[in-house]
This record gives C-alpha cells, structure tokens and sequence, in this order.
C-alpha cells in the first residue's frame, strides 16, 4: 500500500523522500519544524501531516543503521591501534570485551 499522510491522502514520493532525507541528516538534529519544512520545500502544515508513526519509524531504522555503521568503524579504528601496539586502545578493547561477557 501506498504511504498515506495523517488526513488519509496518498503521500508525495518525491515529498516524503526529502522529508526523510532532512529527519536523517545529523546536520538538521535540533531543527525546528519550520527548519525542516523549508529545507525540504514544503509548508509546515504539510511536513505535519506526513509525520505519520511510519515515517518516523522508518527515520529511526535509517538513523540506526548509520549509528550502527559509525560505530563499527570506529571499533574497527580502536582495533587497528590496539594491534599496532597502541596500550590505551588495548585496554578499551579489553573493557568493551569484559562488559560484553557481564551482558550475556
């Protein structure tokens, strides 16, 4: 089914692919509806009608996936350190793995 706005009509893709574009982008956190409505070209009575509970389920994934893709880089970064001999990575790395065995 095609997404819908509050009122019930069929969402704009184009519309409510900039929308979720401007809830995603860490530049616009702190932005007021106003904000974002013209950043994305549209009047804030409209940017309230397409904050529907799936739109801001689907920023949330999107945001999470990206918090998710951050982290494992830096990991990724800690690790490469802690091998080339770097103490203070080590011993994150060897509390992130001691908190992790206390968790499961």
């Amino acid at each position: 089914p095609e997404p819908r706005t509050k009122t019930g009509y069929q969402m704009n893709p184009a519309i409510r692919t900039r929308l979720v574009e401007a809830l995603t982008d860490p530049d616009h956190d702190g932005a007021t509806q106003a904000q974002i409505a013209a950043a994305v070209g549209i009047a804030v009575r409209t940017l309230r009608n397409y904050l529907t509970p799936d739109l801001w389920e689907e920023v949330r994934q999107l945001r999470l996936e990206v918090m998710y893709r951050s982290l494992s880089l830096v990991d990724r970064a800690v690790f490469a350190k802690a091998m080339g001999g770097d103490i203070a990575a080590a011993k994150l790395i060897r509390r992130d793995a001691a908190l992790a065995d206390h968790v499961h």
